[in-house]
């Protein structure tokens, strides 16, 4: 077992306010993957929920760090350490948590005990439903918060975890006794082809076979190949990434040896390597990140923020090197990196800020780097035009609004239809009915920007518009009205050049700081 240390990169964490931690909390994935994939899933600020660890068969990732509150148990977050099993789901056998997971129930063990001795637990055992009630200390899992605390509903890690060998594990880590636990893995490749259906037959003869460097087996199938190492354990690669591994020189080459399972994101693939992460966007080839490039891309947003997918490995230039992505680059010099957006032949700095990635429904109504074009203000009791009618998002009076940071647009560009009737724009995205944008926008959050001055507000979508006569054409066709007082806030008038995004429905509505 390896830990790998990757505190300090997710957002979602808090402070613990002082509560006293008392309970060490296990939990399933309910999804697969390995404790690379479910860490950067915990680690991209629109997933809203993290673990202190997470755990596969061969590698312990520290995403969160204990002395913070992690985002897993609601109400119960602040005095508590989660451990969870990544790629492992609350239904399996007790015969699946053990040939899966074996090593990780020992390893969830000894960071208890060290968790618990850190913060003073008085009591290094497991603890039952009644336990947690009184207050007691120890460890339980998710379903112990839910019938111990009455908070939430969760039933992880399930009825066939073997409470025993952990209990064990803990007794050993404890100075108890010897161990007592031994979940021999005859051949690890074997078993890891075992719950990998989709490798295919065998083609290699041997059950493996030696790497030319000596560190490492190997075995090929149908559909990719495992390599083996005692460091990082048995990790499958399929052939679409296979492909540019043989490019990069195998094992030997750019990456090394996988350390972790391949993931399926929307558009493609990724796995990580000793050197770097392996990216494939679908129908493409294959490019990997790595280094100080592939820090400042995954705090752009990974492949779903602006800069998009890799589209080519990293270009030594001068005393530094580029990489060049869908919609930019990133250049990297001993003093920093720089990234920046190509946009009609131009290159436009982008921000090192943190960036919100947008959720899938919110990538439906708006493209992913926004929209950009003229401004207009509606709304409130100086506009004659809305006296009488309510808002189509948020059934407020238009012309006595419940605050001055909303918005109007026309959600849903990719199905623009100008109504004969009314002469708005608002036919919804397809397969999403006027009913539920109605639900779900109101609780959304836009970032309009002025950037002839850098003055920004944030609002909230109220209303849709503008009106069908704001033709879409030319770099000045109107995306969105606010109120007077936001117009004053950005100086802007009307038609001046603006640019909408979302951004994290928690920020803050009205003028950002600084304005």
């Amino acid at each position: 077992m390896i830990e790998v240390d990757q505190t300090g990169i997710s957002p979602n964490h808090s402070s613990r306010h002082g509560a006293r931690i008392r309970l060490y909390v296990l939990h399933t994935q309910q999804g697969r993957g390995d404790a690379y994939s479910l860490a950067r899933y915990l680690q991209q600020p629109s997933s809203g929920v993290t673990y202190h660890y997470s755990c596969d068969n061969f590698t312990n990732v520290d995403v969160v760090d204990t002395d913070r509150a992690s985002w897993s148990v609601l109400d119960a977050n602040p005095y508590t350490v989660n451990f969870c099993f990544a790629g492992s789901f609350a239904e399996m056998t007790r015969n699946e948590w053990s040939t899966k997971f074996g090593n990780a129930i020992q390893e969830s063990a000894r960071i208890f005990v060290q968790d618990g001795r850190k913060y003073g637990f008085d009591n290094l055992y497991t603890v039952d439903w009644d336990q947690i009630a009184r207050g007691m200390s120890g460890a339980t899992d998710h379903h112990g918060i839910t019938k111990g605390l009455r908070i939430g509903s969760h039933t992880d890690v399930g009825q066939n975890f073997p409470w025993d060998v952990f209990a064990a594990w803990i007794a050993h880590y404890r100075g108890d006794s010897p161990p007592v636990v031994d979940v021999p893995v005859p051949n690890a490749i074997a078993a890891k082809r075992a719950v990998s259906e989709w490798l295919g037959d065998k083609l290699t003869e041997a059950i493996e076979l030696p790497t030319p460097d000596g560190r490492g087996r190997y075995a090929e199938y149908e559909h990719g190949h495992i390599y083996w190492t005692p460091e990082y354990g048995a990790h499958p690669i399929p052939e679409e990434l296979f492909i540019t591994y043989t490019a990069l020189g195998w094992e030997t080459g750019s990456l090394g040896y996988p350390v972790g399972d391949h993931s399926e994101l929307e558009g493609g693939l990724v796995q990580s390597f000793e050197r770097g992460t392996l990216y494939r966007k679908t129908g493409k080839w294959g490019f990997y990140v790595a280094g100080p490039i592939g820090e400042r891309w995954k705090r752009a947003g990974f492949q779903e923020g602006l800069l998009g997918w890799p589209v080519s490995n990293q270009i030594p230039f001068d005393s530094g090197a580029y990489q060049q992505f869908d919609g930019g680059r990133i250049y990297w010099a001993p003093e920093g990196t720089l990234a920046v957006l190509s946009a009609e032949g131009d290159d436009v700095p982008l921000s090192d800020r943190a960036q919100y990635i947008p959720t899938v429904q919110e990538r439906k109504l708006m493209p992913v780097d926004g929209m950009r074009g003229g401004i207009s203000y509606f709304g409130g009791p100086d506009d004659r035009s809305t006296h009488g009618r309510k808002m189509g998002i948020s059934g407020e009076p238009a012309d006595n609004p419940a605050d001055p940071w909303y918005c109007a647009m026309r959600f849903g560009y990719c199905e623009v239809q100008p109504d004969p009737v009314n002469r708005l724009w608002v036919k919804p995205v397809a397969g999403t009915s006027d009913f539920e944008l109605k639900a779900y926008l109101p609780n959304r959050r836009l970032r309009v920007a002025n950037p002839a001055n850098g003055r920004a507000v944030v609002v909230r979508p109220a209303d849709w518009g503008p009106g069908a006569w704001a033709v879409p054409s030319g770099p000045k066709y109107r995306v969105v009205d606010v109120s007077q007082q936001a117009m004053r806030s950005l100086d802007a008038v009307t038609d001046s050049y603006v640019e909408v995004e979302w951004v994290d429905p928690a920020t803050p509505l009205g003028p950002e700081e600084g304005n």
